[in-house]
């Protein structure tokens, strides 16, 4: 006897196609057309937030960040991973743009080199059902590993009451509704690489609007990695950086004293 070929002979014979009669196809037609039908949910019906991340040439730590979001958020956001590389240094320039072009009513800006954590529910739902919570709750901020804000800094997540946040914070990660900055005016364009969250955060923090801390989500935070390899390559002097955002930041606050 003649032999089949061997990736023939190891074919499974094929199963003849379901077989529906014209009613049924209609009923599935009329189902697809349906689905087809349905108008797209605006990003204010879905509560959507943008995030927001400035990259600048660290692929390996910004891929990460990317990653943590994607994986573990559960709540609809849009993810806007701006490539700063072509940019400027002035960051309130670019939040500014990013935040005025935004479709949603609240905005999260994230640094590339912080990391949102798995939780159920997920870290970005706890945060945003705190504005249904709280009356007069404009900004929600997570714990994070490094920051500048004593207040906000943790080593572990706790299961606690939210804290009202009482002194300045630095925008590592931090959740505003985006009304909030027609209100107190958006982040001060005299600042270049630092300053700029802190002068807001005192400004919100002299009005009649709140903002509050988390302490069961936490953050890791690398902090300035990005500008310890720009430094390396001489596109960054941190010192000079520093006492600019210093300076400018004691002359702002003295100013509206």
């Amino acid at each position: 006897k003649r032999r089949l070929p061997r990736y023939l002979a190891s074919r499974k014979p094929q199963k003849e196609p379901e077989q529906f009669s014209e009613e049924e196809m209609t009923l599935v037609r009329g189902r697809i057309k349906a689905l087809a039908d349905l108008p797209v949910p605006s990003n204010r019906e879905l509560k959507r937030v943008e995030i927001i991340v400035l990259k600048y040439k660290d692929p390996e730590i910004e891929t990460i960040c990317a990653s943590r979001i994607i994986e573990n958020t559960e709540w609809p956001y849009k993810l806007n991973f701006f490539d700063n590389r072509p940019g400027t240094k002035n960051m309130s320039k670019i939040w500014n743009q990013l935040i005025r072009e935004s479709t949603c009513d609240h905005v999260l800006i994230i640094d590339s080199d912080a990391f949102v954590p798995r939780l159920n529910p997920c870290w970005l739902t706890r945060m945003m059902n705190m504005f249904e919570k709280v009356e007069n709750c404009w900004v929600i901020l997570p714990k994070v590993t490094r920051t500048s804000c004593n207040q906000q800094r943790a080593s572990k997540a706790v299961s606690a009451t939210p804290e009202l946040l009482a002194e300045p914070f630095a925008a590592q990660c931090a959740l505003y509704k985006k009304e909030i900055f027609d209100r107190i005016g958006y982040f001060d364009e005299d600042f270049l690489m630092y300053g700029q969250d802190t002068e807001w955060a005192h400004r919100l923090l002299t009005s009649a609007h709140k903002a509050y801390i988390l302490p069961d989500v936490l953050v890791e935070h690398l902090g300035h990695y990005s500008n310890k390899k720009a430094a390396k390559r001489g596109e960054y002097d941190k010192k000079a950086e520093n006492e600019y955002a210093n300076k400018v930041l004691q002359e702002k606050i003295s100013k509206k004293n």
